[in-house]
C-alpha cells in the first residue's frame, strides 16, 4: 500500500483501543488536576456569578419590555374606546 500525502499508510478512521485508553487517562488526569486547583474553583464561582448577573439583567429587561407592551396595549384600547364613543355621538 502506498503512503498518502501525510506519509503514513492507510489507517482505520476509528481509534484503536489503546489510543482510547490513553486519551481517557489523559482526560482523567487533567480533570483531577483541575479539581485540586483552588484557582479552578475561583473561576467556576466567577463564571457562575457572571451567569447569574446576566440572567438577572435579561430578566429585568424582559420585565421592562412586558410593562411597555402592557402600557401600549392600554393606550390602544383607550384610543379604540374613544373612537367608538365618538362615532356613536
Amino acid at each position: 500500500m502506498s503512503a498518502g500525502p501525510s506519509g503514513s499508510a492507510h489507517k482505520s478512521p476509528s481509534l484503536s483501543r489503546r489510543e482510547k485508553v490513553v486519551l481517557a487517562v489523559i482526560g482523567v488526569t487533567a480533570v483531577t488536576r483541575m479539581a485540586r486547583d483552588h484557582r479552578t474553583y475561583e473561576r467556576v464561582i466567577m463564571v457562575a456569578l457572571a451567569l447569574i448577573a446576566a440572567a438577572g439583567t435579561a430578566r429585568a429587561g424582559q420585565v421592562r419590555a412586558i410593562a411597555r407592551l402592557i402600557a401600549w396595549d392600554k393606550q390602544q384600547t383607550l384610543a379604540a374606546q374613544r373612537k367608538a364613543e365618538a362615532s356613536r355621538s
